[in-house]
């Protein structure tokens, strides 16, 4: 059985980024429906992120790009090319990914 998203944040997410509540949704149902666990590669404009999918059911919404979207998106807002940015407390490194990929790499 795949993780079921809060319906208040489904709705939300739904009525404010379809394309997203529809990439979380296959995320989510990826392992019911035999999308297999394993190690994937994903590219974040342009940086490598090794994704395990058999770590956890949140691993799946970062190799559909469905993580945490308000966070992404405030990255991608606040962070631009030659910037500094320090992730302290990481993980298993999307965000950083996410952050090196608008910082660049200069």
């Amino acid at each position: 059985m795949f993780a079921r998203m809060n319906p208040l944040r489904a709705a939300a997410l739904l009525a404010a980024d379809p394309a997203t509540f529809v990439r979380k949704s296959l995320a989510r149902a990826s392992g019911a429906l035999g999308f297999p666990a394993g190690s994937r590669t994903l590219r974040i404009g342009g940086v490598r992120f090794e994704c395990d999918l058999a770590l956890d059911p949140r691993v799946r919404d970062m190799y559909f790009s469905a993580y945490e979207p308000e966070e992404v998106a405030f990255l991608k807002r606040v962070l631009h090319a030659g910037e500094v940015c320090v992730d302290v407390g990481a993980h298993i490194g999307y965000f950083t990914a996410v952050a090196a990929a608008c910082v660049g790499p200069a």
